[in-house]
């Protein structure tokens, strides 16, 4: 909770004007320049958001009390530290959200962790990308009706006297102090303008107008003259909700609602018999079903059948409605929503099971994420029902567990992981070496681990798939050898894999083969219906997602 530094904030920083803050937004796009023109930054990113809250922190000090800087310096921390491990969609996304909680913070904007928050912060984001030229224009027409010829003088007047003086007292040191002297003979003015191209303008531009709505944040009048017109008129925006809910309140009734649930029971209620029967247990399918069908084929409708289950649970438990307050209905909501958290552990059985059998994948990997948030969210409304909490805690829940798993996975090297997983578990006969190789770098230590695995089995060293282990191993080392000359492309997680390749040389090179290998023939299954065993061997006749 935020809402006591709202009261009276203490002011640790002076205020600052329009002017100073153009003057941030220059030399932020100068720093920009610096780490990305004409660079693949890695380690710039991080860098670069640090500078942006360090500004940020700067103009909005007078606002708040030096606990909320102090938080504010603590979430910027907590964004940037996954874009330091190493730059990716996600951890850079998680920087600029947390660049962007650092603006509302400063500028008193977020007051708890509930849904206005998130509501702000998506007004904010909304905003973001065409802040400035709303500005522009706004600023505009305040000078049209301020009449600009005043101000423009006045802002020439404040800056005469610097700009007369500064040059006189230039010349006056330069005259008299052959260091400077040197300085200023070295400056070479030709070399500035050759650098100054059209790319490099409309980098700046782009950066600039990037930079500049975290600078300035200007929407608060906007919503307190939108809350005073709601209080006063009923807008349309609230006649539509009023008569959405009443619609609502028809819809999900008492009667309804009920003979939802008995139906809804009884439905789910025959699919976790069946999981029961053929996915945990071992009976036979009907002919002409496989199991790696049945497993594959129901993930994703599955997963579809819990979130609408989910959607309903939370219409028919709203606050405010006539089915809240009754036990037969919260009985049967509890009942329902039990039948589908172990719907969701279902769909999680068989990914796991795919993923014994087939090895891992990123598409996997998220899938499975994917299923482990539906089940932790079906978890929350049981607690929910069970408890007695209303909706709003419901989404606090689910927003700290999907933060938290989505920043946990920003931490992960997910690459290294699920090499490490497929060289480790994976099936020898079935093992995509092409895989290995597409996953990049980071899984240069599980390459050499499946190369060692592969000679001490017993394959031949003149082994195709081990000639192009060798080769991929060897471009991806001389490759991190080369970036690390730049310290732009440096991040955490590429320093620790140039510390494994000094200390680990390139593996012996395999023998090439004397005759070229015909390709491996793989045996087609016979027949569709595979019989009883393990949970595993179910599932070899389709590679699944």
């Amino acid at each position: 909770m935020l809402s006591n530094s709202r009261i009276q904030p203490v002011s640790w920083m002076p205020a600052m004007g329009i002017q100073a803050r153009f003057l941030l937004g220059l030399g932020l796009c100068l720093l920009a320049d610096y780490l990305f023109f004409g660079h693949r930054a890695e380690i710039g990113f991080s860098l670069f958001i640090v500078a942006v809250a360090f500004a940020i922190m700067l103009l909005g000090g007078h606002r708040v009390s030096p606990r909320l800087a102090w938080i504010t310096m603590l979430t910027v921390i907590i964004g940037v530290v996954p874009s330091v491990l190493q730059w990716d969609f996600l951890s850079g996304l998680i920087a600029i959200l947390a660049l962007a909680m650092c603006t509302l913070i400063m500028n008193r904007r977020v007051n708890a962790f509930d849904l206005k928050m998130v509501k702000t912060l998506l007004i904010f984001l909304r905003r973001w990308p065409l802040g400035f030229i709303k500005d522009m224009f706004t600023l505009s027409r305040v000078k049209r009706r301020k009449r600009p010829l005043s101000n423009y003088a006045k802002l020439a007047f404040t800056w005469f006297l610097p700009l007369t003086l500064f040059p006189i007292f230039l010349y006056l040191f330069s005259s008299s102090n052959p260091v400077i002297e040197q300085w200023l003979l070295s400056i070479n003015l030709g070399k500035v303008f050759e650098k100054l191209n059209m790319a490099r303008i409309v980098f700046w531009s782009i950066t600039f107008a990037l930079v500049w709505p975290f600078l300035r944040v200007k929407f608060r009048k906007k919503l307190k003259k939108k809350k005073a017109t709601e209080l006063s008129v009923k807008t349309p925006e609230q006649e539509t909700v009023q008569a959405y809910r009443s619609v609502m309140d028809e819809i999900f009734g008492y009667k309804a609602v009920v003979r939802s649930l008995v139906l809804f029971n009884g439905l789910f209620a025959l699919q976790t018999v069946l999981d029961a029967f053929y996915l945990w247990g071992s009976q036979e399918l009907p002919a002409g079903t496989t199991y790696a069908n049945y497993a594959h084929k129901g993930v994703y409708t599955l997963i579809i059948a819990a979130l609408l289950a989910a959607i309903f649970v939370l219409f028919a438990s709203r606050s405010g409605a006539s089915t809240a307050k009754s036990k037969l209905v919260k009985v049967l909501l509890l009942a329902w929503t039990i039948q589908t958290a172990l719907l969701v552990a279902s769909c999680l059985a068989r990914l796991g099971n795919y993923v014994g059998v087939y090895s891992m994948t990123y598409l996997r990997l998220y899938a499975l994420i994917w299923v482990i948030l539906v089940l932790i969210g079906v978890l929350s409304i049981i607690a929910k029902l069970a408890l007695g909490r209303n909706n709003s805690w419901l989404v606090r829940v689910n927003m700290l567990a999907v933060a938290g798993i989505l920043y946990t996975l920003s931490l992960t090297n997910t690459a290294a992981l699920i090499a490490n997983y497929n060289v480790t578990y994976a099936d020898n006969s079935k093992f995509d070496h092409w895989y290995l190789i597409k996953l990049g770098p980071q899984a240069i230590p599980a390459i050499d681990a499946k190369m060692k695995s592969e000679l001490e089995r017993g394959v031949a060293a003149n082994n195709s798939d081990l000639l192009e282990l060798w080769s991929s191993r060897r471009s991806m080392a001389r490759t991190v050898k080369r970036n690390a000359d730049d310290w732009r492309l440096w991040s955490l997680r590429n320093q620790l894999l140039l510390n494994y390749l000094q200390e680990n040389e390139v593996p012996t090179r395999p023998q090439s083969p004397t005759k070229p290998q015909a390709p491996i023939q793989r045996e087609t299954p016979a027949k569709l219906q595979t019989p009883a065993s393990d949970s595993r061997t179910r599932y070899r006749e389709d590679p699944g997602l």
